[in-house]
């Protein structure tokens, strides 16, 4: 069980380093596992793994995946609740708790989402329900604010217990558990285990590492270094990391020269999150004409067109090819509309590298409003089948694989069968016959439905 923590400046080499390392292992028959933060960092050691010429036996995961693993090596398995699942499961929980203080906003999906961010932040600080539940009676237990809070925290994870459920950051408990007191031997035979690319560990995460740490052949994890007083940040990391492992940090072995790096953005780097001091208030500055360019701008939308005319002004100005700018952001998400809009505009073809949300995906938006369609209504149980949607549902282009070849005059609808109470008006093909159900099967239930709705049209009231 041999650990190593290796620290060094933002863009030396670590990542470089351990690749070589990951394949130089590799190349001996042995397995590695690379755990990184996010998938566009999982994408991109891959991509550079490749670059290198690639390896066998490399698996380059997530936090998530590594849990995921470890269960699999314990030899257990759980049911994970997606997120939607989790919101309802939420939900439903605390509909039927007598709340008092929070009854206003039962309702409010805002308050499912906070309720839902709080019980993850619990989670990954390895705070339990009970635990919660002690720390609000010795603050004060007659407050209803914090004490409703502790019923919902604790009723949804006994519904999760009672059910043999778990969520996402749940499973990280249970990958502790199961290796601390049902699986000893797991994970042992792992011959190497790398952590590179993290900031910052939750408290289950760093139950995970450390557990793993005792038990694999070899673990390196890499952390970057830079001044405590510009990035605090990064030295509390560190010590959290060399408590928890019992190792000392030490400097990465084989350290890249930052040459590439202007002196203008390194000024920068170094100062940019530091506090004024007078060292810093009276250092020389660099000259960073044509090199930092800070603008300032009203909103977001304002903030992408900016930045994307800056970058045409250097590909038409300067002649720079179009794939060696970039954007960056810390989260694309909210500019991303904006981003696109005025991309149209220049007409500048960009390429987003953590893609386009599944959601905004035409086919995605039609086959969610075609299940829409079957929502039961409260009082009878039965789908809703509004008429406009309905008829929208079956002019929809990709309601079919050949609608695309006809006409927009000639739709090829989606073919249903009614079911009984169903509030809808009439069953009007507009071209063929349903392929999947018999012909008179089809035409049993179209007057079954026109008979209906004749019935509950011809009633009062309606």
């Amino acid at each position: 069980m041999v650990k190593h923590i290796f620290h060094a400046p933002a863009a030396s080499g670590k990542t470089t380093y351990v690749l070589n390392l990951a394949r130089q292992t590799a190349v001996s028959g042995q397995e590695v596992r690379i755990c990184l933060p996010t998938g566009l960092q999982a994408q991109a050691w891959r991509q550079h793994l490749a670059t290198t010429g690639g390896a066998f036996g490399v698996h380059v995961l997530t936090f998530d995946k590594l849990v995921t693993a470890c269960i699999n090596a314990a030899g257990e398995a759980y049911t994970q609740l997606s997120d939607p699942v989790q919101y309802r499961l939420l939900r439903t929980v605390i509909a039927r708790l007598p709340l008092k203080h929070y009854a206003p906003l039962v309702a409010k999906s805002g308050f499912i989402q906070v309720c839902q961010q709080l019980i993850t932040e619990l989670k990954s600080a390895l705070v339990t329900p009970e635990d919660f539940a002690a720390a609000i009676t010795q603050i004060d237990n007659n407050t209803p604010r914090l004490r409703e809070l502790a019923d919902i925290y604790t009723s949804y994870q006994n519904q999760l217990r009672t059910q043999g459920w778990a969520d996402r950051v749940g499973l990280h408990w249970l990958a502790v558990e199961a290796l601390r007191e049902r699986a000893p031997d797991a994970c042992r035979d792992w011959p190497l285990l790398i952590v590179d690319g993290f900031d910052d560990f939750t408290s289950s995460q760093m139950a995970l590492l450390t557990l793993l740490a005792n038990r694999v052949d070899s673990c390196v994890v890499t952390l970057t270094q830079a001044a405590e007083t510009s990035y605090p940040r990064y030295q509390r990391t560190a010590e959290m990391v060399a408590a928890a492992l019992h190792v000392t940090p030490r400097p990465l072995p084989e350290t890249a020269p930052d040459s590439t790096r202007h002196p203008a953005l390194q000024h920068l780097a170094q100062r940019v999150f530091a506090p004024p001091t007078a060292e810093f208030e009276h250092s020389e500055a660099v000259p960073g004409e044509a090199v930092v360019t800070l603008r300032e701008v009203a909103d977001r939308p304002a903030e992408a067109r900016a930045a994307l005319r800056w970058l045409k002004q250097r590909i038409v100005w300067d002649g720079v090819a179009p794939d060696q700018v970039a954007l960056l952001a810390r989260d694309i998400t909210p500019y991303r509309p904006f981003i696109q809009q005025a991309a149209d505009e220049f007409g500048l073809p960009i390429r987003l590298v953590d893609g386009q949300p599944l959601s905004q995906s035409p086919v995605i938006v039609a086959l969610l409003a075609l299940l829409r369609l079957h929502l039961p209504l409260i009082e009878t149980g039965a789908p809703d089948l509004p008429r406009r949607q309905v008829i929208a549902a079956w002019r929809s282009p990709i309601s079919d694989g050949t609608a695309a070849k006809r006409s927009s005059r000639q739709p090829t609808p989606i073919f249903w069968t009614p079911s009984p109470g169903s509030s809808w008006s009439s069953v009007a093909w507009t071209s063929g016959k349903p392929p999947s159900l018999p012909v008179p099967h089809w035409r049993q239930q179209t007057r079954t439905t026109k008979k209906r709705w004749k019935r509950t049209a011809a009633s009062p009231g309606q």
